[in-house]
C-alpha cells in the first residue's frame, strides 16, 4: 500500500515536471518567432473588453464541469463534492498532457473504483466528441454563410467533404454502440451500450452544453480581439469559427494544442486584415486562461484518492 502510494504522489510530481517544462519550451518557440518590430505596434486599445474576455473563462470551465456531473448522474455514480471537484480538475491536468486533449478520462477515472472506470472513459470520450462535432458544426455553418474557406479555391469540393464527416459524426455520436457487430462487441462496451441504451436525452443535453461552450470561447476570442483593436463584426465572428474547425481537427501532442491554434489563427485571421501581433497574443492570452490556468489549479486541487 506504502509504495502504491509513493507511486501515484510520483506520478503526481512527473505530471507537474512535464507541464512546467513543456510550457517554457512551447512558450520560448512562440516567443522566438515575433518579429521584435511589432512591439511597437501593439496596443491594448480597451481594457474593459479584456477583462470581460478574460472572466468568460468561468463560464466556459463551469459548462465543462456540468458536462461531468451530468456525466455522474447519468451513471448513478454517487460521490461528495470534493471527489467530483479533485476528479474534474485531475482530468483538466492529463488532458493538457495528451494528444488532443482526449486523455482526461485518466484523471477522472483515478478516483473511482474499478467497476466504474470502464463507463466513465467510454461516456467521457463520447463528450469529447460531441464538442468535436459541435465545433464542425459550427465551422461549416461559417464556411456556408460567408462561401470562403481560406486558403481553399474550391469551396463546394471542402462543403462536401465537411458534410459528409458531419454526417458520419452525428451518426457514431448517437447510433455508434449501435453499427459494431454483436459477434465483436466485448462486455466492456455491453456495459456502455447498455448504459447509453437507458438515456434518453444524455447526448442531446451533452451536445446542446458544448454548443453553449462553443459559443463562449469563440465570443471570448472575438473579444480579445476587440480588446487591441480588431473591429468585431460577422466576417471576424464567422472566420473565428473557422479557425476553431481547423484547430480541431488538427493532431496535436499535448499542451493543449499550443503553438497549433497560434499558426492557425496567424494563417486564417490574417487573410481578413487583423494584425498579426494581436492574433498571436490573443491566442497566447486565450490558451493560458483557458487551458492552462484551470490545469495549474488542477495540480493544486487534485489530490491522492482514498478508498474506504
Amino acid at each position: 500500500m506504502f509504495k502504491a502510494n509513493k507511486n501515484h504522489k510520483n506520478l503526481f510530481l512527473a505530471a507537474k515536471l512535464i507541464l512546467f517544462l513543456g510550457v517554457l519550451f512551447a512558450l520560448y518557440l512562440q516567443l522566438n518567432t515575433v518579429d521584435l518590430k511589432l512591439w511597437d505596434e501593439w496596443h491594448l486599445v480597451s481594457p474593459a473588453w479584456l477583462i470581460v474576455s478574460i472572466l468568460l473563462v468561468f463560464p466556459n470551465i463551469y459548462c465543462t464541469y456540468l458536462m461531468w456531473t451530468v456525466t455522474l448522474s447519468t451513471l448513478d455514480i454517487e460521490t461528495n463534492r470534493s471527489i467530483r471537484n479533485q476528479s474534474f480538475f485531475a482530468g483538466l491536468v492529463t488532458g493538457m498532457l495528451t494528444p488532443n486533449m482526449i486523455g482526461n478520462f485518466l484523471g477522472r477515472i483515478y478516483y473511482f473504483k474499478s467497476e466504474k472506470r470502464t463507463l466513465i472513459t467510454g461516456f467521457t470520450l463520447l463528450t469529447n466528441f460531441a464538442q468535436f462535432a459541435t465545433s464542425l458544426a459550427f465551422g461549416f455553418t461559417a464556411i456556408i454563410l460567408t462561401g470562403s474557406f481560406y486558403p481553399f479555391e474550391d469551396v463546394d469540393s471542402v462543403i462536401i467533404a465537411i458534410s459528409i464527416l458531419f454526417v458520419v459524426s452525428i451518426i457514431i455520436y448517437y447510433y455508434g454502440e449501435k453499427l459494431i457487430p454483436k459477434s465483436y462487441r466485448k462486455w466492456r462496451l455491453n456495459e456502455i451500450r447498455e448504459e447509453l441504451s437507458q438515456t434518453n436525452y444524455y447526448r442531446t443535453l451533452i451536445v446542446a452544453l458544448s454548443s453553449i461552450r462553443f459559443v463562449i470561447f469563440t465570443t471570448q476570442f472575438a473579444l480579445m480581439l476587440m480588446a487591441f483593436g480588431a473591429t468585431l463584426d460577422w466576417e471576424v465572428i464567422l472566420t473565428i469559427w473557422k479557425v476553431y474547425l481547423i484547430t480541431m481537427m488538427a493532431p496535436s501532442l499535448f499542451l493543449g494544442k499550443l503553438g497549433i491554434k497560434e499558426s492557425i489563427s496567424l494563417f486564417i485571421l490574417t487573410s481578413i486584415g487583423i494584425n498579426d501581433f494581436a492574433i498571436l497574443f490573443t491566442s497566447l492570452i486565450i490558451w493560458f486562461v483557458n487551458s492552462l490556468s484551470p490545469a495549474l489549479l488542477g495540480l493544486i486541487v487534485a489530490r491522492r484518492r482514498k478508498f474506504s
